[in-house]
């Protein structure tokens, strides 16, 4: 199916080469629209084509026929026609740069007066002005005197074709993004990826807003307003885990009036009036995952199911159960759920938190005996020893707030399945069965959410939220931003699916 769609748009662009006589083609997402393919496989066509050096592709999504503008350019020493859309300071500038890297303007020499290039290009002093604060951005030209000096290096080769997406994400250290869960890393994975597919870069920016006063961290060590000055920034990526107040930081960046795509991790207001450049989008923060794994688990046979959760003071929490309690109301009478929710914590995060606050515990993760024995290159060793006792207490903890509703589960012979709120939790239940009830364990089928290494270890039966297509959708959405479509915070949403493992494997007859 994927050669077929390749072959769809090769034969295409094929036919635009050889019947249009235009210079710039259409865009990447109206030819990925005409071949009715996605942009992904354009892209790789298009990568195809510049490789046997019959088309060039700028900014990571505009197709142009090779050599066409370069030969217009020394031809009329001005920009070429600019693209239906195209602004005329970015036509100014990509002429300029072009004489630059072609050594019409040497480096170190001058660049002419901002009068001299406002006759040249017919254009407004601020539209020249403009274009020359880019190619300063970009590393061509530095202001000297009352003009501009040529300081073009290798390194601005490709800097003013290399733009760049800013991913905003929780943390405390400039370029470090606090990803803990598998979803979070595989999010950073999928994006990297796609950048490099698209021709783009990317910048990772923490944002703290843990602190007395939120703060974004540039690694460049400069403030957010920095990246509204700089042309070279299409847009915002936001992932919201870990984010106290999600509002706040994406109210902070829409005074730089560049489209922003927000991975909802946290709930936000419906009544707000947001900004037309602001798209959510959502995999986790529905009652779909939960709709879909009672679905699943109706399907195979089972006819009661007990939902756990000790995280149940989170809105996600609330959400999946809500899901599931829909799925088996639309099933009918013969259909039973059994609910065992604690509303103390949020997450597993809460629980460590709360943890952390116990001096009983904190005893327990006592490490000063080993830093007085150990020599000081075993200190970051030492660090990891204490996180893993962290980590085997907060699970002891959440084991200790299911422990009574498994008890009743595993009395009740009636209940054959379990749902945990997330993976986890449904390890934690696994371990729990295996040890206190090892009786019930062919009984008992067990399956949570978020399609964790471990889970795919334990081979446990779990739900996988489609980040690839989520993170696609973000990227697609800042590089190309229908701001004529959809409403302003419109939310989209991307269905996930059930992979089946061991632990639901067994199947009961109906």
């Amino acid at each position: 199916m994927k050669d077929f769609s390749a072959q769809k748009v090769r034969t295409y662009l094929k036919e635009l080469l050889c019947n249009s006589g235009a210079i710039k083609l259409p865009s990447m997402r109206a030819i990925a629209q005409k071949c009715g393919v996605s942009v992904s496989t354009v892209c790789k066509v298009t990568r195809e084509f510049e490789r046997n050096g019959t088309l060039n592709t700028r900014w990571g999504y505009r197709v142009e026929r090779a050599g066409e503008s370069e030969r217009e350019d020394r031809k009329r020493k001005i920009s070429p026609k600019k693209a239906s859309g195209a602004r005329k300071w970015e036509a100014i500038r990509d002429s300029i740069a072009l004489a630059i890297r072609s050594a019409q303007y040497r480096h170190g020499s001058q660049l002419p007066q901002t009068r001299s290039l406002q006759t040249t290009y017919s254009a407004s002093y601020g539209t020249v002005r403009r274009a020359l604060e880019a190619l300063t951005l970009a590393g061509y030209i530095e202001p000297q005197g009352g003009g501009y000096r040529v300081v073009y290096s290798a390194r601005a080769k490709t800097a003013i074709w290399r733009p760049r997406v800013v991913v905003i994400s929780a943390g405390n250290r400039p370029g470090v993004p606090k990803a803990i869960s598998d979803r979070e890393q595989d999010f950073y994975r999928f994006l990297t990826a796609g950048a490099v597919q698209c021709g783009i870069e990317i910048e990772l920016v923490v944002y703290d807003d843990w602190q007395r006063e939120p703060v974004f961290l540039l690694q460049s060590g400069e403030s957010v307003t920095h990246l509204k000055k700089d042309e070279s920034v299409l847009g915002y990526i936001l992932s919201s885990w870990h984010i106290k107040d999600c509002e706040e930081c994406i109210f902070r960046l829409s005074v730089c009036n560049k489209p922003i795509s927000v991975w909802m991790e946290n709930t936000v207001s419906e009544k707000r009036r947001w900004n037309r450049r602001v798209r959510f989008f959502n995999i986790g923060y529905s009652e779909k995952p939960g709709e879909q794994m009672a679905h699943y688990l109706m399907q195979v046979g089972h006819t009661q199911i007990a939902y756990v959760s000790p995280f149940h003071g989170s809105v996600w929490s609330q959400m999946r159960l809500r899901g599931i309690k829909k799925a088996l109301s639309e099933a009918g009478h013969n259909y039973v759920l059994h609910p065992f929710v604690n509303t103390t914590h949020t997450s597993e995060w809460s629980v460590t938190d709360s943890l952390m606050c116990d001096q009983s515990f904190n005893n327990l993760l006592n490490t000063d005996a080993l830093e007085k024995y150990l020599p000081g290159n075993f200190r970051e060793r030492i660090t990891n020893f204490r996180l893993h006792g962290i980590e085997l207490l907060r699970d002891n903890m959440i084991t200790e707030l299911m422990s009574s509703a498994l008890d009743l589960i595993v009395e009740n012979q009636a209940i054959t399945a379990v749902i945990g709120a997330n993976d986890l939790c449904a390890l934690l239940m696994m371990h729990y069965i295996q040890h206190k009830a090892p009786y019930a364990q062919k009984r008992i089928a067990l399956c949570g959410f978020d399609n964790s290494f471990e889970g795919l270890q334990g081979g446990l039966t779990s739900f996988n939220f489609n980040t690839h297509s989520l993170t696609t959708a973000m990227l697609d959405f800042v590089l190309h931003p229908s701001l004529e479509k959809g409403k302003a915070g419109e939310v989209y949403y991307f269905e996930g699916s059930v992979i089946e493992r061991l632990s639901t494997a067994k199947r009961v007859k109906k």
